[in-house]
């Protein structure tokens, strides 16, 4: 570390934690942080050769032009309107502060700076690890059942990282580092972001991560091909044995994917625990374990005084029972959150607008297909809005979940509570339908955050072109000069089917720095 620290961007470095973090709060002094620090305005937007992707305008420019032709004169609106280009604005302001990082700086203080960040991360990661192995009394909390299975499969999703965000954006940030020092043969790095990512048990990035190891398998690099062998057999083992339950729910997701799906019906239960009893689980474990070791001991000296006990006692053992995996506290909790009574709360009061939210019986597929499938409907149904879409946080955008002030997306203040009726009736019904349920279908793949979804919903075809033509595009063009770039590109478009990226302002800001310090590395080569 104290090589490390030699020669390392500190602003950049404190810059990067702090923009990573869950609260917009920390985003907004980071950039105030990182602009007192490096005062410059120059985005350089240029139609040629632009030094940043002008799809950040571009998609400004569409919300704009949405908002003069309808939205101007609702009221409500107007705030909502606002928000969403503060939150364009701080990807504008985060991707040039990158940009111009690597521009002063040299390789060896990039990579350092880089290599900080994941060392912290991965630090984090292993720090949230261990003290939930300390609560659970288990080295393996990915097995462990008990404390009503608050962990067990659902251990990953507490490996938040130095974001705090969710447990997806930890594994996107590893992933993004797997890729890197894949292709920098740094062996060391390399195996303690697969461990991270393989901790935050994300199904759908160990998928994406996979194919491209595939793609990259068939380099000529033996060292890097030794390197993907190892990885490859870090996720088996992960899967096999750490948390083969992870292999019922990948069978499960893929079995929603497919056709013609049907199943039982999800039925939402209320768990009522006995207002009684107010002890700790963790001390009614104890309490069992000492009365079980003490009625094993009074068995032992019961056996010793009997006539023919004392011979078969000293060749038995006494066994303290192994605790009961059916017992209440090794199910999982059915109760209702608070969060989950404000929802149903909402749901009461709109039920006439709500057509899936108190529907009982499983859905045809998963909530993410479903929500492509209601975006496309809209769109048929509304042809005129397939140019520019229906506006900025008014169909598919965490600024859509945001403005619902019901803290879905962070908070927002409640006399400026907004909601478009479309929205209503489509993914927030959707959104509302699974996460009433049981906490087994809050999964991403019933999520319905998309950069596609919400580019083509609220920004139209045009939206969409912007983004595959101005932003992927705009590093892609330069593919002879991308190494590690390329694999990540194409990690980042599928990755975009996850969530609402952009607006999450956390992952965004890393790639940009990661393809721009490749750029760099290739042109001075």
């Amino acid at each position: 570390m104290k090589k490390l620290t030699y020669h390392i961007d500190i602003d950049l470095l404190v810059f990067l934690l702090l923009f990573t973090n869950v609260k917009l709060i920390v985003k907004v002094i980071a950039i105030a942080f990182i602009y007192a620090r490096r005062f410059n305005f120059k985005f350089g937007f240029t139609l040629k050769n632009s030094r940043l992707p002008l799809f950040y305008p571009a998609i400004i420019f569409i919300a704009v032009i949405n908002w003069v032709s309808g939205d101007i004169a609702i009221s409500n609106y107007n705030p909502v309107f606002i928000t969403g280009i503060f939150f364009w604005g701080m990807c504008v302001l985060a991707a040039h502060q990158v940009k111009l990082a690597v521009e002063r700086n040299t390789e060896d203080v990039l990579f350092k700076t880089i290599t900080a960040f994941f060392i912290i991360n991965i630090s984090a990661s292993f720090i949230q690890l261990a003290s939930i192995i300390v609560e659970t009394g288990s080295l393996n909390p990915f097995r462990y059942q008990g404390l009503f299975q608050k962990y067990f499969i659902s251990t990953g999703d507490f490996i938040k990282g130095i974001s705090f965000d969710t447990s997806t954006t930890n594994a996107v940030i590893s992933a993004f580092g797997v890729i890197y020092f894949l292709t920098k043969e740094k062996p060391v790095m390399l195996l303690l972001c697969m461990a991270t990512l393989l901790l935050t048990a994300s199904n759908l990035t160990n998928v994406v991560l996979l194919g491209i190891f595939m793609m990259m398998i068939f380099s000529r690099n033996r060292n890097r091909k030794s390197l993907i062998v190892v990885c490859s057999v870090m996720l088996l083992i992960f899967v096999n044995r750490v948390s083969p339950q992870n292999n019922n729910y990948v069978r499960e997701t893929i079995t929603a994917f497919s056709p013609g799906r049907t199943g039982l019906s999800i039925k939402w239960v209320k768990w009522k625990s006995d207002p009684t009893d107010v002890k700790p689980v963790a001390e009614k474990i104890k309490e069992q374990i000492a009365e079980e070791h003490i009625d094993g001991i009074r068995k032992f000296f019961s056996e010793m005084q009997s006539p023919n006990g004392a011979a078969s006692a000293v060749l038995t053992r006494p066994e303290i029972p192994p605790p009961n995996i059916h017992s209440t506290t090794f199910q999982s909790r059915k109760d209702t959150t608070a969060f989950q009574h404000s929802l149903i709360d909402f749901i009461s009061a709109n039920s006439a607008a709500l057509k899936l939210a108190l529907e009982p019986f499983p859905l045809s597929h998963p909530g993410k297909v479903i929500a492509f499938q209601q975006t496309f409907h809209f769109i048929k149904e509304h042809p005129f809005r397939l140019l520019t879409g229906t506006g900025m946080g008014r169909f598919s955008s965490k600024l859509a979940f945001r403005c619902t002030a019901l803290n879905i997306a962070g908070g927002y203040p409640a006399p400026l509570r907004y909601i478009n009726h479309d929205f209503l009736s489509n993914h927030l019904d959707l959104y509302l339908y699974f996460y009433t349920k049981k906490r087994g279908e809050h999964s991403i793949t019933n999520n319905p955050g998309s950069v596609y979804d919400q580019l083509l919903a609220e920004y139209g075809i045009t939206g969409l072109m912007v983004f595959i033509i101005f932003y992927i595009g705009f590093f892609f063009k330069k593919w002879r000069n991308l190494s590690y770039g390329i694999p990540m590109l194409i990690a980042l478009s599928a990755l975009c089917m996850a969530d609402y990226w952009f607006e999450q302002l956390s992952v965004i800001p890393l790639f940009e720095f990661l393809l721009f310090m490749d750029l760099k590395q290739k042109s001075s080569a």
